[in-house]
């Protein structure tokens, strides 16, 4: 339960009181003078004699002695007051997030004027509280044996605020939150749990929560209408599935955007990671009611253990009829988003982003919190790239390098094949994707570095770059 109160006070009953402190002799503002006061000097002590952390990310609790009706404080470093950004209060948020539900506490508030800097307003700190704070808090399951401990869950946070009303941009951090959570939870169950069939179930749900429509192909109408390559992925074990999901918007004059995400395998690979994202994405779309016209298309299959389909130097008709020659295996996710963005097409989406885990060696160039994007429309990504800044994902643009498009295509049997050999496959395989998309603008994202590290990564990026500046005038 959420309750706001633009007049601080310390009455409340709560378990911990949450608060930043700053490098330096910064000054309290009132509500933590307020504080001190009523502990006799205790803050204002533990800052003169450097008790408190106020490096940016740290948190130092401390226990109220029966001063006051709060228990503890929670003190977030924050760094420096000047530069103190929206990603470090991400960091804040989500470590005492972390905290909170390591001490089981049922009961906090959060002081948020404290959190205010030069750079990040009251009301942008209410959104980063809402959306990293849930984020810090949620717990995936991960199987291992349980404790007799009685499980305790938050069930109230009293958000003490300026005169300004921030409660809209709570409850949206929230929802952003919520919707990263629920794709790192798909990308945490294991594969044993989440076959196609499942996932159908689970998408099923998501699509009668928000009313979204739902289309779901199998393997005899994908053998009917030719889809080569996700069933060549699929191979023997026949475990394959298109997924739709439509978010119906008013506007009939701006066309649909389509996020194709590939998944696969479920866990404890990064395979589910493009569809769990776009999933994610949907989840936050449908939350915030928005009228925006989007598809989520998810090819998915489920490979059997020890299964290796296609084989090294096959050959596949897709769905577009573009013939694949398969020299690189581990690369099959792009053989699911070159059936899925043909298909996306045929439902009349011409604006189209696609995400996966397909290029590993990306861990080794960007790193595991860098996703690699290739575009070949400069103003789509450009849209892109704000969402990326807004959500604190970073996103960086590899080149849409033609000479590598060309050698996919003179070097192969087929017309098109997967790599250009040992090297910049991480290019090639996004340019290998980009084909199937042709002169429609497009966005690829590559989460092979990055899913491992923050699973659900890019879902909050997408619903982003949907919601504020997505649409494009029907041409």
């Amino acid at each position: 339960m959420l309750y706001f109160q633009n007049t601080f006070s310390l009455r409340g009953t709560h378990d911990a009181i949450i608060v930043a402190v700053f490098e330096g002799h910064e000054p309290f503002v009132a509500e933590l003078k307020q504080l001190d006061e009523t502990l006799n000097g205790h803050l204002s002590t533990l800052v003169k004699q450097k008790q408190l952390k106020t490096e940016a990310g740290k948190i130092t609790e401390f226990y109220t002695f029966g001063l006051i009706e709060v228990k503890w404080v929670l003190a977030v470093g924050l760094g420096k007051r000047s530069v103190a950004s929206a990603d470090t209060l991400r960091a804040g948020f989500a470590a005492v997030g972390e905290r909170v539900k390591e001490k089981r506490m049922t009961n906090v508030a959060v002081v948020l004027p404290s959190f205010v800097s030069e750079r990040v307003s009251e009301q942008e700190v209410a959104r980063l509280f809402g959306e990293s704070f849930t984020m810090g808090y949620s717990t995936i399951d991960d199987y291992k044996e349980r404790t007799n401990l009685v499980d305790k869950s938050l069930d109230s946070v009293t958000v003490f605020h300026g005169h300004r009303p921030i409660e809209t941009s709570v409850r949206e951090g929230i929802t952003y939150g919520n919707g990263s959570v629920y794709a790192e939870r798909l990308m945490s169950i294991p594969r044993t749990l989440l076959s196609p069939t499942e996932l159908v179930t689970e998408a099923q749900a998501l699509a009668s929560r928000h009313g979204f429509d739902m289309e779901t192909l199998g393997q005899k109408e994908m053998e009917k209408l030719g889809m080569g390559g996700l069933l060549a992925a699929s191979g023997p074990a026949e475990n394959a599935t298109m997924l739709v999901l439509k978010n119906k918007g008013k506007r009939e004059e701006q066309e649909a955007i389509g996020l194709v995400g590939a998944g696969g395998n479920g866990i404890f690979s990064p395979w589910m990671g493009g569809a769990a994202a776009v999933l994610g994405a949907m989840d936050i779309i449908g939350s915030l009611h928005s009228q925006k016209n989007v598809l989520a298309i998810l090819p998915i299959v489920e490979q059997e253990h020890g299964q290796q389909n296609p084989a090294p130097g096959d050959v596949i008709r897709s769905y577009s009829g573009k013939t694949i020659e398969a020299d690189h295996i581990e690369a099959i996710g792009a053989l699911l988003l070159a059936d899925g963005i043909t298909y996306a097409k045929e439902l009349g989406v011409h604006s189209l982003v696609t995400v996966a885990p397909l290029a590993e060696e990306l861990r080794s160039i960007l790193g595991d919190e860098i996703t690699a994007a290739v575009t070949n429309d400069k103003s789509w990504w450009k849209k892109m790239q704000e969402a990326s800044l807004k959500t604190g994902e970073p996103i960086w643009a590899l080149p849409y390098y033609r000479p590598y498009t060309k050698r996919l295509q003179e070097e192969s049997v087929a017309d098109l094949r997967l790599t250009i050999g040992r090297f910049a496959n991480c290019m090639a395989t996004a340019l290998f994707v980009g084909e199937f998309a042709e002169n429609d603008p497009w966005v690829h994202l590559d989460i092979a570095g990055t899913v491992a590290r923050a699973r659900g990564v890019m879902a909050r990026t997408l619903a982003t770059f949907v919601l504020n500046n997505g649409e494009r005038e029907l041409r």
